[in-house]
């Protein structure tokens, strides 16, 4: 049987490919394991960089959604973004589009139940629980052999991730070379503190908690690098520095993030948690400040794509780079400024010159649509905005 489509991956773009094609087409979905198979940035943590299996790093994203645009990848059409949005949730995005907002979620989007709800409304799509090798184009048909079995399709999406899109094409005959030897990620910074006492001009965070989650006022730093965000510093966390080792923890999947905040018994990482989650607590005398910035080249990669190494010298650079270049003077300085927190969007793993010039991603059905192909990922999550884009690509094809 050759399909309409053939997606390859079951995270986050995946899905988001999924809904944007017409409910007519014949889709079959090469989602991978059936149960996770999490890949991890080293072997000494418990930090994910990549799920092989059933709904990708999906299944463990925090569901922070931003509506601010400093980057060049996202030029979707905001109509899109609200269709999109609003098909996960009832909130109105309003004038908050192109603003640093962020979405927090009560319930984040989780690949897996929106693919059996799919799966209900549209009899023509096909989930088959096996992970991609290789894809080849032969005589006008795509095919792409998975647990040994070819499936063929007039189109090809492709979204195993930042990792495992790499490693298709490594293993693909006429896409080889095409990845690159490193990948770049987020972090995520403590700045340091304010105290609002002694600058009263400085405002809480900005809360609005809407039916379905909770909407936090961000800002950035003068040249757009820079995400910042301040959380209330209450309890053990309203002393500089106190915490930012325990705040490492919200890099975890969700359900040890919980496990060490109870664990720890920590009241300034629990009412951090909270304000997090629920909005609570954001008028304090002291406010924690962080920034989330991109890291080019953080990690180097391995061969096989199975593991990274560090690149310690290009993430300290960036980090003494943006503390160098911002413009707080209320700030009272971190003074443990190499500590960062991993961001967990490792994007920019293939050669955007050495796609653009291959002859056969020339009208020949074959689209990226996950992070590994995106340079310029600015500094916000991009998670949604990649979800947007890929919806956006499926519905003009």
């Amino acid at each position: 049987m050759v399909y309409d489509d053939l997606i390859i991956g079951s995270g986050l773009t995946a899905l988001s490919v999924a809904y944007g094609l017409e409910a007519g087409r014949k889709v079959c979905v090469l989602a991978g394991s059936r149960y996770p198979e999490l890949q991890f940035y080293d072997s000494s943590s418990n930090t994910p960089c990549a799920n092989n299996g059933f709904g990708g790093l999906g299944s463990y994203w925090h569901g922070v959604i931003p509506t601010g645009q400093p980057c060049f990848f996202f030029d979707t059409d905001r109509h899109l973004f609200e269709e999109l949005f609003n098909h996960f949730y009832p909130d109105s995005v309003g004038e908050r589009y192109g603003q640093p907002w962020l979405f927090v979620p009560y319930r984040p989007i989780r690949p897996a139940t929106h693919w059996k709800k799919l799966c209900i409304e549209r009899s023509n799509l096909k989930i088959a629980h096996a992970k991609a090798d290789l894809i080849e184009y032969k005589k006008g048909v795509w095919t792409a052999t998975a647990g040994g079995v070819c499936n063929s399709a007039k189109r090809i999406w492709l979204a195993a991730g930042a990792l495992g899109t790499p490693a298709i094409l490594e293993n693909s005959p006429e896409f080889q070379k095409m990845s690159r030897a490193y990948v770049s990620d987020h972090v995520i910074l403590y700045l340091g503190q304010i105290d609002r006492r002694r600058h009263p001009h400085i405002l809480p965070p900005k809360v609005d908690r809407k039916a379905s989650g909770v909407w936090m006022q961000g800002s950035y730093d003068s040249s757009n690098l820079g995400l910042i965000t301040t959380k209330p510093a209450r309890f053990s966390y309203a002393t500089l520095d106190n915490g930012i080792e325990q705040r490492s923890a919200f890099g975890l999947p969700t359900a040890g993030v919980l496990a060490k905040i109870w664990k720890a018994g920590s009241l300034g990482l629990i009412s951090e948690a909270m304000f997090n989650k629920l909005g609570l607590f954001p008028d304090s005398n002291r406010l924690s400040v962080y920034a989330q910035i991109r890291i080019e080249d953080a990690y180097r990669l391995k061969p096989g794509h199975l593991t990274l190494d560090a690149n310690i010298m290009a993430i300290q650079s960036g980090i003494r780079n943006f503390r160098h270049n911002l413009e707080m003077p209320e700030l009272e300085l971190s003074k443990q400024p190499e500590l960062y927190i991993r961001g967990i969007h490792l994007h920019n793993s293939l050669n955007s010159g050495a796609l653009a010039s291959h002859s056969m991603l020339a009208n020949k059905n074959l689209t990226i649509v996950d992070s590994s192909c995106i340079a310029d990922i600015g500094p916000e999550h991009h998670s949604f905005k990649a979800m947007v884009k890929a919806f956006s690509l499926a519905k003009s094809n």
